[in-house]
This record gives structure tokens, C-alpha cells and sequence, in this order.
């Protein structure tokens, strides 16, 4: 359930590589995220995490999968609060999730319906297992 919510938001911030036949979010796109859930990290920390995720060797724009989306969330939660994390790395990932992704997701849907980007179709052809 909540992967399926994670889905729902990356689709609403995803473009598409018809040559590739793949949705992504640019790194831009995910400091937009990060930033619009209200998670408190810095731009510099985001940085060496879009860059150790995804392996990145210059600054060209990269694109994120969703794979690799949900790594980053984990790594975020991981820097959010180390000594947490450490601890109980799902609980404190679950409840990054939940105190922050969802409530974005559910503002975006409210505002804007997933009908006006056309992600219904998307919603349902996209495999999460």
C-alpha cells in the first residue's frame, strides 16, 4: 500500500523516454519533492545523496527511476536522523513516509486529481511488485 502511494507521487512529478519506454524524475525534480514535503535536509546533503545513488560522475541531468526513487528515500531518511535510522531503519523510513510523502500525495490529489495528468491509465499498466 504505501509503495503504491510512493508511485502515485513519483507519477505526478514523472516524464517519459518514449525511446526508453521509461518514467523517470530528474535530480531536480527530486530536491522539488524532498522540499515540497517539508523534510528538513539541506541542498548539499540531497546532492551527495543523488550523487552516491546514482552513481553519478558529472553534473548532467540524470534521470531518477522509480527503483532508484525509493532508494533515495531511504537514504534521506537515513540522513534525516542517523542515530534513528540506525536503530530501527523501517521504522523510521515508515514514518518519513508517512509524515511526509503521503501527506504531499494527498495534497497534489486533492488540489489536482490524478485524472488531469491522465495517471489513471499509468496507475494501473505499472508493475510495483
Amino acid at each position: 500500500m504505501i509503495k503504491q502511494k510512493l508511485l502515485r507521487l513519483f507519477l505526478n512529478f514523472c516524464d517519459f523516454n518514449r525511446s526508453q519506454a521509461v518514467e523517470y524524475i530528474t535530480q531536480s525534480t527530486f530536491l522539488k519533492i524532498v522540499k515540497e514535503s517539508g523534510i528538513a535536509i539541506s541542498e548539499a546533503s540531497l546532492g551527495i545523496l543523488l550523487s552516491t545513488t546514482l552513481q553519478m560522475k558529472t553534473n548532467l541531468i540524470k534521470m531518477v527511476t522509480f527503483q532508484q526513487f525509493l532508494s533515495l528515500i531511504s537514504a534521506v531518511a537515513e540522513v534525516k536522523d542517523p542515530k534513528k535510522f540506525k536503530a530501527n531503519p523501517r521504522k523510521t523510513l515508515t514514518n518519513l513516509i508517512k509524515n511526509h510523502f503521503i501527506p504531499l500525495l494527498a495534497q497534489i490529489e486533492s488540489s489536482m486529481g490524478p485524472k488531469k495528468f491522465g495517471l489513471n491509465a499509468l496507475y494501473s499498466q505499472v508493475d510495483i511488485a
